[in-house]
């Protein structure tokens, strides 16, 4: 699960460089260096850096974002069968499943 966005940038900090959408796409990691790329997403009209994980790399205490307007504190996450259940501060439980990557916020976009 993961939300999208048409003007998204992809960077990757290591190698201080733009990468191109087909580049990281399905990975979400720098083909050069394998560092996971900082993404670009407007959240409610502010530019943000997030990283998409798969579920497995998320901690409780992350802001992950799934709808363009909202950021959650991820407060649990457990480990079902072949999904992970995230509980979100002031919001719900979801289902993601295992192969599926999550955005997470890390902060303000200032790589333009």
């Amino acid at each position: 699960m993961f939300i999208s966005q048409l003007d998204e940038k992809y960077y990757c900090a290591r190698c201080e460089v733009f990468k191109k959408g087909y580049e990281v796409h399905n990975t979400w990691r720098c083909p050069t260096c394998a560092n996971p790329v900082h993404i670009k997403l407007n959240i409610a009209g502010r530019l943000q850096s997030c990283l998409r994980l798969p579920p497995n790399q998320l901690k409780v205490g992350d802001h992950a974002t799934f709808d363009n307007e909202n950021v959650h504190e991820i407060l649990d996450i457990k480990k079902e069968n072949n999904y992970y259940r995230i509980a979100l501060k002031r919001y719900t439980a979801l289902n993601i499943g295992v192969d599926d990557f999550v955005p997470i916020i890390i902060g303000r976009w200032v790589a333009d």
